[in-house]
């Protein structure tokens, strides 16, 4: 199946053309995590008379462009496009935003677009007639440091679309076990996963771990951070059994069921939705692990969950850090 160059879809109309094609949910965000991950280009479209950023003309006009571009994204010129594409992503995945250096006012850091192997910046203040009298608010905005123009929208061009699909189907996966992979919180929404050097990062619902009637993390996930901060990693559980004595003298001590054995059942099954989820997310990612163990398992001797040899979760540092600010809380 074949695409004109000039087919795309916006982000939402790609994330649905991504679920049906899967057979799985897949949000817009998810397609902006695929971008950032290097696994899609992105197009945009730039509204009519937008200016960029080079010098006038004989008739003192800054030039202008419109239509279709594909997004720098890559190298030094792709760093205002990536910084621009993150923001949105973490904002609509309620994450912490990332801290953005200022740049100089007299250097807007507009996106550069590419086309037929023509190159150039967008100027971020085009298209802004209600800020132009209004000086407050004009400076208020240069301060987001935007990357595009009011009216531009960033999409996916169908080809790109129809290749990573192809490349999921053909792609053989990568055989690695549990100790090839680290897991870090990067955030309280946020991991990183490690495998064999090669990062991707997903948030709880990337991951599967969403609760769908109240669109906030799952225990699951809840037990697997709170894993990730223990100190050692591990999750422990009540005594299956206690011993109960009678008061008759002639009687043996015998077992009767503790009022723990609820909430062991509870830490049981967030264990098995972990190592299930776990497991998905790197299948889905192309790698193949084998059956047994499983990724986070039961110690007899300490009578607690935790990773299989070798396997390590944990939090990042700077993710410690935030935690134990208070000046911001």
């Amino acid at each position: 199946m074949t695409f004109d160059k000039s087919e795309h879809l916006r982000m939402d109309e790609a994330a649905r053309y991504l679920s049906e094609k899967r057979g799985e949910q897949v949000r817009w965000t998810h397609v902006l995590r695929l971008a950032l991950d290097g696994h899609l280009p992105l197009v945009v479209e730039v509204p009519v008379s937008t200016q960029v950023l080079e010098p006038p003309n004989k008739d003192g006009l800054r030039p202008t462009i419109e239509g279709l571009w594909d997004l720098v994204m890559e190298g030094e010129q792709g760093i205002y496009a990536r910084q621009e594409v993150e923001s949105l992503y973490r904002r609509h995945s309620d994450l912490p935003p990332v801290p953005q250096q200022p740049h100089h006012p007299n250097l807007p850091a507009g996106a550069w677009v590419e086309r037929d192997g023509d190159r150039h910046q967008l100027d971020p203040y085009s298209h802004l007639p209600e800020l132009v009298y209004n000086f407050m608010a004009l400076d208020a905005y240069k301060k987001t440091n935007p990357a595009l123009p009011h009216g531009c929208i960033i999409g996916v061009r169908e080809e790109a679309l129809e290749a990573l699909l192809v490349k999921e189907v053909s792609s053989k996966p990568i055989e690695v076990k549990w100790k090839d992979a680290t897991i870090t919180f990067t955030s309280e929404f946020q991991v990183q996963i490690l495998v064999n050097d090669k990062s991707h990062v997903h948030t709880y619902e990337e991951l599967g771990c969403e609760d769908q009637k109240s669109k906030t993390p799952t225990l699951a996930w809840e037990t697997l951070r709170e894993l990730a901060k223990a100190e050692p990693h591990r999750i422990p559980v009540s005594p299956k059994k206690s011993y109960a004595r009678d008061e008759r003298a002639d009687k043996p001590p015998s077992y009767v069921k503790a009022s723990g054995d609820k909430e062991r059942v509870r830490i049981q099954n967030r264990v098995n939705e972990i190592n299930k989820t776990l497991r998905n997310a790197l299948n889905r990612l192309g790698y193949m692990i084998p059956v047994e163990p499983a990724p986070i398992v039961f110690d007899k001797k300490s009578n607690c969950y935790e990773p299989t040899p070798g396997f390590r979760i944990m939090v990042s540092s700077s993710y410690a850090r935030d935690e134990s600010d208070t000046s911001l809380m």
